[in-house]
């Protein structure tokens, strides 16, 4: 994933199997008038710009002022954060600051385990070419990840998704969610449009839109896939 700052992130997880035979049917027009507005948003430029303040030095005398403002903004956390406040000379490596160790404990027992500190937006089965982004607004799977080593689904099993969404605040590295083979990477360039709940619960084909990377690969279960996806939020 670029190491570009953005405002937030979003992670689309699926592991399990499915037929990549998959037709996309277009949500009805009038649905996407609800949310055109956003497409004239320049949400990319502001990115950009953000980028570029991240990467200003922050005098040594600010530093614990801007970093500590930010984070009760947003809800985080100084004391898990690998140095001291001090230490982060830009905005950029604040935002992608490490954390102690021993900060967060993994279950090395749990076939799967959370890639991110994150909140979860949905899960679910997915059901033919489709998967729900949020309730009665589903996106096509085959569109968003563009792998085409997915394999059919063996007897018995299902093939599953999640949505993490990172804010502001998050610790924002992450971290592979499972022991599997990752075997293909896919950038898809696209929109910057802010992916917090607000805007899922109304923007057809969301995920499908932003610019985004999708690792494809095997697991112990099957196939897996593993989206990051950029936001302006």
């Amino acid at each position: 994933m670029p190491k570009f700052p953005r405002i937030g992130k979003l992670f689309v997880g699926f592991a399990g199997g499915v037929c990549c035979t998959l037709s996309y049917k277009q949500q009805p027009e009038q649905q996407h008038k609800r949310v055109d507005w956003w497409s004239y948003v320049p949400t990319r430029a502001f990115s950009r710009a953000f980028g570029a303040v991240a990467d200003t030095q922050v005098p040594p005398f600010m530093r614990s002022h801007l970093y500590g403002a930010w984070l009760s903004a947003f809800n985080g956390n100084s004391s898990e954060a690998e140095k001291d406040l001090q230490e982060y000379d830009t905005l950029g490596n604040f935002f992608f600051r490490k954390l102690k160790q021993g900060v967060r404990s993994v279950d090395k027992n749990s076939d799967l385990v959370s890639p991110a500190d994150c909140r979860v937006l949905s899960l679910g089965t997915a059901t033919g070419e489709t998967v729900l982004q949020v309730k009665g607004l589903p996106y096509n799977l085959n569109s968003f990840i563009g792998c085409n080593n997915i394999q059919p689904l063996e007897e018995g099993h299902k093939l599953f998704h999640i949505v993490l969404y990172l804010g502001p605040g998050d610790y924002h590295r992450f971290h592979s969610p499972a022991d599997w083979s990752a075997e293909l990477l896919n950038h898809f360039h696209g929109e910057m449009l802010p992916v917090n709940t607000a805007v899922a619960n109304i923007t057809p084909n969301l995920f499908v839109r932003n610019e985004r990377d999708v690792l494809c690969g095997q697991w112990k279960h099957g196939a897996m896939a593993f989206g990051a996806v950029s936001a302006y939020n």
